[in-house]
């Protein structure tokens, strides 16, 4: 028995029927409704498009994992540091997460959002801790030159502002790609 695939081309002869041409009807229906899109926004986008999506839920997810787990070395000069608060600090960011998932979720909100947002919080014996901030909740703060002073940080109605200490004499040697943008947020911390 032969299959009748729509899109196999016949010959002349083999379908005669649709040979004939004639006007046939034609139906379309409106709805007076709107479209429906996802939602805009940082968290409908990653829900419609990453978490529905289970092959762009997977490569994230791959890259974000391998990236978390890749291994951090610090130099000074040209001596490799084993022991180093620096080294502690990114191997344990804070109680309640260590420093390979901290990495994972800091690489997911670079992948999915295009930026990736860290505040250092000093104790008070001189301890630091690392935590994560949402990016969709974020608007850089900018002086009268455009450049950034500041973060702006806010959950519903609060809003939190984490000041940027950057070297005025080094705005001068900047160039602007994504690792000086990078370099500039980390200024934040120092």
């Amino acid at each position: 028995m032969a299959l009748n695939w729509p899109w196999r081309g016949r010959a002349a002869n083999e379908t005669p029927h649709l040979q004939h041409k004639s006007a046939q009807g034609f139906v379309a229906l409106q709805f007076d409704r709107e479209a429906r899109w996802s939602q805009s926004g940082f968290a409908g986008l990653s829900r419609q498009g990453f978490m529905r999506n289970p092959i762009a839920y997977r490569c994230v997810r791959l890259l974000a994992e391998a990236a978390g787990a890749t291994p951090w070395l610090l130099y000074e000069g040209g001596k490799e540091h084993s022991q180093h608060p620096l080294l502690d600090l990114l191997a344990n960011p804070h109680r309640g997460m260590d420093g390979a998932s901290f990495f994972e979720a800091l690489y997911g909100h670079l992948l999915l959002s295009g930026n990736a947002y860290v505040e250092r919080l000093q104790g008070g014996g001189g301890t630091s801790e690392l935590h994560l901030l949402r990016p969709d909740r974020i608007r850089i703060v900018a002086d009268d030159n455009g450049w950034p002073t500041a973060l702006a940080y806010g959950v519903g109605a609060q809003i939190r502002s984490i000041i940027c200490h950057a070297d005025p004499g080094r705005r001068s040697h900047r160039v602007i790609s994504g690792l000086a943008r990078v370099m500039d947020i980390m200024r934040c911390f120092n």
